[in-house]
């Protein structure tokens, strides 16, 4: 977690650092007031009691924005258009999901033929079942992976 407004503050990092170490919840913090950084190494869940207390505690101390940096929302933008634009060439037969899945059936396929390396094929055509086992319908308003 960034904290800009309070770069070059030791005493405020010590103040965080005491806080949560106080609340035992398990997890390894680190501060760095020269750059104004906090890191809590927690192996848990985050919706954990002790994780959550020191979540709460933090909260009262400094304002928490959860979300993702800026490059996921980006890749997940990209990556959403792309899976549009193949919907909208094959008219909704394919998504990107199904095509990854035919890509890497058509690699395994290729590397099978020219007799290289059992294990790229297996793990091609794993990848690709994969893909295809969590395909959704998009037709299934209910969210469950197609039989």
């Amino acid at each position: 977690m960034k904290i800009p407004e309070r770069r070059g503050d030791p005493a405020f990092f010590d103040e965080i650092t005491d806080l949560l170490r106080g609340l035992s919840t398990g997890a390894q913090v680190e501060c760095n007031p020269l750059t104004g950084s906090l890191l809590l190494h927690h192996l848990g869940e985050i919706d954990d009691e002790p994780m959550q207390a020191a979540l709460n505690a933090l909260a009262e101390i400094v304002e928490l924005e959860l979300s993702s940096p800026p490059v996921a929302h980006r890749l997940r933008a990209d990556v959403i258009d792309v899976d549009q634009s193949i919907q909208r060439y094959t008219r909704g037969a394919l998504d990107l999901s199904t095509a990854t899945a035919l890509g890497l059936l058509t690699l395994a396929g290729i590397q099978l033929l020219r007799g290289q390396q059992p294990v790229i094929v297996i793990s091609l055509a794993w990848y690709a079942t994969e893909l295809l086992r969590r395909w959704k319908d998009p037709s299934d308003k209910s969210g469950n992976p197609a039989d």
